[in-house]
């Protein structure tokens, strides 16, 4: 196995100023990888950073409620923004049909995650919030510092999981204080008065110049002769796009970026320079024969948009993963972008052989990407979500779930990609980890798991000289860790 010089060399150094200052080094473990590199790979390789013991942000009152928040910062003021759910109507309100009844919170944080002001109500209506566990609100800055939030409200129908959920949208001009009336992102974009669409699943994010972009899964839906709601088996799911140029007054322009998505993986949206618009989605491709029990492949791609979302490029894999499986993983791609342009994204697949968290870059604004960086790999990992922020010096952020199964080396993999149990997100338990990929693609990690045993979806915010990581738990709490950013790009010694 070969290690390049710049590694053996930063090690190096770091054990002579670890002896020199009497603390004992922390060298990286190296294990050799099917894609015939030498990456870290759950390597003792530590980040100088330490994090916080997590404080409770929100909590929930009542069972089955929102069990990921929702985190942005403004990059002028570095104030913080949190939005979770909180579930008015108990374990009915996730049952079969969408019933709804929980309401939408958002707080406040001035010091980087360390203390947060009272909750503000970002919907008018109490109960109109549909709790959906795998779908958290999204939030996105404005040019002007606006706070941009949308959800789910759902029309409860016993024919559909989860009824016909709408995107709702609302802003905040004066630092979350108060929200607008909320908008129901809709189109009149139907042939008949019987055919309507489902769309949830959903990102957003703001342009320099103020353009608001929404990307969603589309799902076609039948509203019947009595005016009750089914399944719309003839007309294709999609991939959605729409964009609001007055501030969230209306929304118009809606597009059809793709079709035949995975049907519950998060869309996720990224406004660039120059009218670009990036959305990152798990895409169906089906099979002519059935591999290890599955009819299809189901990647990670992006499409590109360089005029403001009006029309798209056709979609591009992050990497031709060959994620055979027949279900959903419940797992999207996020991206960020750096000083330089760069296209940062992580995601997870579940690929035969090293299956887990991985992590690449686009120089060319997301027509190719790069090698993939490992993150979290092993025999077998199931289902992992991942958060990503990019800060000084390009250096991207991680936040990201390991199983509580596979950190204790108690899980077995499934023996056929049909084994859909094997993948279910409503049991996830996950230690939250953080870590930074530094120039020359090393990877660094925390030392210490984030939390004891419980966390899901975690969200990761660079405020200041802070960073914070935000997760929800089986209790239905929502949890904040922070740390001191270190302005040190090199691997070494743990202070």
């Amino acid at each position: 196995m070969k290690i390049n010089n710049r590694v053996s060399l930063v090690l190096s150094v770091s054990v002579i100023v670890a002896i020199v200052l009497g603390v004992t080094p922390i060298l990286l473990t190296f294990k050799e990888f099917s894609l015939g590199q030498a990456v870290a790979i759950n390597s003792t390789g530590f980040m100088i950073e330490k994090f916080s013991s997590p404080i409770v942000v929100g909590s929930a009152s009542n069972e089955s409620s929102s069990h990921a928040p929702a985190a942005v910062v403004d990059p002028k003021t570095d104030v913080m923004y949190v939005a979770y759910v909180e579930n008015a109507g108990g374990a009915d309100s996730t049952k079969r049909g969408g019933i709804g009844h929980g309401d939408l919170f958002i707080k406040t944080s001035t010091d980087g995650g360390k203390t947060f002001s009272d909750p503000v109500r970002v919907n008018d209506k109490a109960g109109e919030v549909y709790p959906d566990h795998r779908v958290p609100p999204a939030l996105a800055i404005g040019p002007n510092g606006e706070v941009n939030v949308i959800w789910v409200s759902t029309e409860s129908s016993p024919n559909l999981m989860h009824g016909k959920r709408t995107i709702q949208f609302a802003v905040s001009t004066d630092g979350a204080e108060s929200f607008s009336t909320p908008v129901a992102v809709t189109d009149k974009n139907t042939t008949s008065a019987t055919q309507e669409f489902a769309r949830s699943f959903y990102g957003i994010d703001v342009s320099e110049d103020g353009k608001i972009y929404i990307g969603y899964l589309e799902s076609p839906v039948l509203r019947l002769e009595n005016g009750t709601l089914d399944d719309d088996e003839v007309r294709e799911n999609t991939i959605g796009f729409v964009r609001s140029v007055d501030g969230g007054r209306t929304f118009g322009d809606f597009v059809t970026i793709d079709t035949n998505p995975c049907p519950c993986c998060n869309v996720h949206v990224l406004a660039g320079p120059d009218n670009s618009v990036f959305v990152s989605w798990r895409k169906v491709f089906e099979l002519d024969e059935p591999v290890n029990g599955a009819s299809s492949i189901r990647d990670m791609v992006v499409a590109r948009s360089t005029d403001g979302g009006q029309t798209f490029s056709k979609p591009v894999k992050i990497s031709d993963d060959k994620f055979y499986f027949d279900g959903c993983a419940h797992v999207g791609a996020p991206m960020a972008m750096d000083s330089k342009g760069n296209l940062h994204i992580a995601w997870y697949t579940g690929k035969t052989g090293s299956p887990g968290i991985y992590y690449a870059v686009s120089s060319d604004m997301g027509k190719t990407f790069g090698k993939p960086v490992p993150i979290v790999v092993d025999e077998w990992v199931p289902p992992s979500r991942v958060s990503l922020a990019v800060g000084e010096n390009d250096i991207p952020w991680l936040a990201y779930e390991v199983p509580v199964e596979l950190a204790s080396g108690n899980i077995a993999a499934p023996t056929n990609a049909t084994e859909i149990d094997a993948w279910r997100y409503t049991e996830a338990q996950a230690l939250i980890e953080v870590a930074k990929v530094l120039p020359g693609g090393e990877v660094v990690k925390t030392q210490q798991q984030l939390n004891q045993v419980d966390g899901r979806e975690p969200v990761i915010v660079l405020a200041g000289d802070k960073a914070a990581v935000l997760w929800g738990n089986i209790n239905n709490e929502v949890l904040c860790s922070t740390a001191i950013k270190s302005a040190k790009t090199d691997i070494g010694l743990t202070i």
